[in-house]
């Protein structure tokens, strides 16, 4: 790990490995740990509140780093995880595709207790019990959060719009989550909209109006007012026809 300005510099892989082995046992233990988390939970403070139990979010980066610090090849090769430097290569940039990776940082209290997650996952907790154990071993994963966050508020604070222009340009998709219109998650992925009209008629289009039409309008009168056999066997080839067609979802 390389230092810049007396600052530790971290990259995504030997990140992902401090995460891990806190996620293993997120219980902070000593009053020093403690202290720093609680440190890193007071300088959020300033984000507005996102969720229950005061939840606050920040979207942090880190770069991916060299090969070098994805692992040692000769230990890939020795225990025949790859079968030359370009197997290992290929492995490292399926692991981190991109040049910068992004990680969700979440803070939450809830019965004087906080918590910290990294991508939605407890790694940091601080409980209500004492604890009379001082071994730190989470002290350079927290302070390395300590640094980013300081970072990316000095950011939020003097240049909001700056900040946010750049998380919708960069954040990448797989991190984003909510809400999408049709139209765009099509241009996204192509495919998707390929499969979806596949075999609809017309027909099935002008139904689907009706059906949204009604929906706005809140009326239910597309709902028959008695069950058939008929409508029964006619829902029943709906549902098997749609299984049928796609192999992705399956019915119960």
């Amino acid at each position: 790990m390389q230092q810049v300005n007396g600052i530790a510099t971290l990259s995504a892989p030997v990140f992902d490995n401090l995460i891990e082995r806190a996620q293993y046992h997120p219980d902070l233990l000593s009053q020093e740990e403690k202290d720093a988390l609680l440190s890193i939970i007071e300088k959020l403070q300033c984000v507005a509140i996102c969720g229950n139990d005061e939840c606050r979010e920040l979207w942090l980066t880190i770069e991916r780093g060299s090969i070098e610090d994805f692992g040692d090849y000769n230990d890939y090769l020795e225990n025949g995880i790859v079968e030359n430097r370009d197997d290992f290569e290929k492995l490292w940039k399926d692991e981190y595709p991109d040049l910068v990776k992004w990680y969700l940082l979440s803070v939450k209290h809830y019965n004087e207790e906080c918590f910290l997650f990294i991508d939605s996952k407890l790694t940091l907790h601080i409980k209500k019990e004492a604890s009379n154990i001082t071994e730190s071993i989470n002290l350079q994963l927290i302070s390395w959060i300590d640094q980013a966050v300081s970072k990316c508020l000095d950011w939020l604070k003097n240049d909001t719009t700056g900040y946010n222009e750049y998380i919708n340009k960069y954040l990448p998709y797989t991190k984003r989550t909510g809400r999408i219109l049709r139209q765009d998650y099509w241009e996204i992925d192509p495919e998707e909209k390929e499969w979806m009209l596949k075999g609809l008629t017309t027909t099935d289009i002008d139904t689907l109006k009706v059906i949204v039409e009604l929906s706005e309008n809140d009326e239910q009168t597309l709902f028959p007012e008695k069950m058939t056999s008929g409508i029964f066997f006619d829902c029943c080839k709906i549902g098997y026809d749609a299984k049928q067609a796609s192999p992705r979802h399956t019915f119960v």
